[in-house]
């Protein structure tokens, strides 16, 4: 069972191969071994547990754009099932989760969803899916976070880890359907940042991913936190401290300072509501 990619993956993918370069690895392309040996524990162990229930398994997110950060990314997977699953498999894979978190040193950052092939839809998932924590949890029975903006960045920019390109399984993503999420998603993010205000990683992230909603609405596509933070630190230069802040946490940096600066930046950055349509 090989790695397949798209083209696009294979060059956006060129950022992260730096970030993700150690010593001895012919295998990857320089990237980290040990990343690759918890997707292919996780595949081998789901496929284990679930046999030919598996319609396909899928990697994304920063890992698949160029922009992992070894720090503090999560490696993003969707397990599309064929029917919805019962008590005792999911009992299965969550002790297989908790083993990939004892045993892996990138176990316990896989983070994701195991879903039906009927849940799918443009939309993203509908209905109740079996959520991966990080930290090696998983969540039976809860909505899905799985949006617009997941399906049409899976769709041009992920890892088949098993089963059929993702362009056979995951529906087609119109703009409506990708901007409609995009909103949503920054009013949740502005909505919930009092609740993250003490935490240093919660702000960065919340701030990033902020930045991300508004360069997505702008340029129409999937972006990273990187270009999204430096795009909007050129276009507002009121909030370029505390995305730069933020970027620098996301590296697994400490700024003293951090929680202020963040805090000022999610405060001027919820004031950007109300001007989506004005930005340049």
């Amino acid at each position: 069972m090989g790695w397949t990619e798209t083209a696009a993956v294979r060059r956006r993918r060129a950022g992260a191969l730096a970030a993700m370069r150690g010593p001895g690895d012919p295998g990857q392309g320089g990237m980290d071994p040990e990343v690759w040996t918890a997707l292919e524990h996780f595949r081998d162990g789901v496929l284990a547990v679930l046999g030919t229930d598996v319609v396909a398994i899928y990697a994304d997110g920063s890992l698949t754009l160029g922009d992992f950060e070894p720090a503090t990314s999560d490696l993003d997977v969707l397990v599309v099932t064929r029917a919805p699953l019962d008590a005792a498999p999911v009992e299965q894979l969550a002790r297989l989760h908790a083993r990939l978190t004892r045993d892996l040193r990138w176990g316990g950052r896989l983070e994701g969803e195991y879903a039906a092939l009927h849940q799918l839809c443009p939309a993203g998932i509908i209905g109740p899916v079996v959520a991966i924590v990080a930290g090696g949890e998983l969540h039976a029975g809860v909505p899905s976070a799985f949006t617009a903006e997941n399906g049409r960045a899976m769709r041009d920019h992920s890892i088949v880890l098993h089963g059929v390109p993702p362009s056979s399984v995951l529906p087609v993503v119109d703009d409506a359907a990708f901007t409609t999420a995009l909103r949503s998603y920054f009013a949740e993010l502005v909505r919930g940042a009092p609740e993250v205000a003490a935490d240093l990683v919660a702000l960065a992230d919340t701030l990033l991913n902020a930045a991300r909603c508004l360069l997505g609405l702008r340029i129409g596509r999937p972006c990273t936190k990187t270009e999204a933070a430096l795009w909007l630190g050129e276009q507002r230069p009121e909030l370029a401290a505390a995305l730069a802040t933020a970027r620098a946490v996301r590296r697994g940096e400490r700024p003293p300072d951090g929680v202020d600066v963040m805090r000022e930046g999610l405060r001027r950055l919820a004031g950007l509501s109300g001007e989506l349509e004005s930005l340049p």
